[in-house]
């Protein structure tokens, strides 16, 4: 299961929340969220944010990206085996800091084993 969990981002991003894991017994889930922020100007974070997840998860799958005035926004989504990936990211104009979000959800089978 490729969680979360010793996932980087690079040193260009602040981790304002740690890795927040919590698990679901019905149904059989694994959530995981990083909250995080970047000094760098939107284009770069999300393209950076978009590689790194990439690396890890393949290729997004149809990447929304909206801009409206100063106002920039991009979501992307991931997933491979098991785990769902959503990503967010969003900066209010060009002396902004980024901010954004992963979210991670991974089905798990218990043990059946007696």
């Amino acid at each position: 299961m490729p969680l979360l969990n010793g996932f980087a981002l690079g040193r260009e991003f602040d981790i304002e929340t740690e890795l927040v894991q919590a698990c679901s017994e019905a149904p059989n889930h694994i959530l995981e969220q990083l909250v995080f922020s970047s000094e760098l100007d939107f284009d770069p974070c999300r393209e950076q944010l978009e590689k790194a997840l990439s690396l890890r998860y393949g290729p997004s799958a149809a990447p929304i990206l909206s801009v409206n005035g100063e106002v920039s926004v991009a979501c992307y989504t991931f997933a491979k085996d098991a785990t769902r990936v959503t990503a967010q990211i969003s900066c209010e104009g060009p002396n902004y800091r980024c901010h954004g979000f992963v979210h991670a959800t991974t089905r798990w089978q218990p043990d059946s084993s007696p």
